[in-house]
């Protein structure tokens, strides 16, 4: 296997016969390696120091303990938030504003671009600020006609990250 431009053997070290480990121990073995502060054995089934494992700053804690609970988890989908599909390629997000504001008042409306065109991709997502909103636009916007294309409105699946894109 070659990792990094290195050829790399997966297995236990061999070693000539009549030889021991030097007295760096692994450290020895593997040139410009980072083991500062480990024991000159190896342990048993350990591949690498935990600095290289994981990023600097990285704190590890046992799944019950308070420090676990605080971990932010990721968003779940926001119930406002809709998707809208079949949207004919001329059409601007204030129209899709203006088109579902009938419903109640928009957060926001992303449609999603296309790089290779400089136009959306024909679908976006549209975020109410009530929940109770989207549930009207999803039983009532569905299969409404905008610039001769049926429009496809359902749930968004997947929560918003920053740029507004799917991850």
């Amino acid at each position: 296997q070659v990792v990094f431009g290195r050829a790399l053997r997966i297995g236990k070290p061999t070693l000539p016969q009549n030889k021991s480990l030097p007295q760096g121990g692994v450290a020895g073995l593997v040139p410009n390696f980072p083991m500062a502060g480990l024991p000159t054995s190896a342990s048993p089934g350990m591949l690498a120091p935990p600095s290289v494992l994981m990023p600097a700053g990285t704190v590890l804690s046992p799944p019950g303990s308070s420090l676990a609970a605080a971990t932010p988890k990721p968003a779940a989908p926001s119930r406002a938030r809709i998707y809208i599909g079949s949207i004919g390629y001329e059409v601007t997000e204030q129209e899709i504003i203006q088109l579902f504001s009938v419903c109640g008042k928009v957060a926001s409306c992303t449609l999603l671009p296309n790089p290779d065109t400089g136009r959306h991709k024909g679908f976006g997502f549209l975020e109410f600020e009530d929940e109770k909103s989207a549930e009207t636009a999803l039983q009532s916007m569905n299969g409404i006609e905008l610039q001769g294309r049926k429009l496809r409105v359902g749930p968004a699946n997947h929560p918003a990250n920053q740029s507004g894109v799917l991850p």
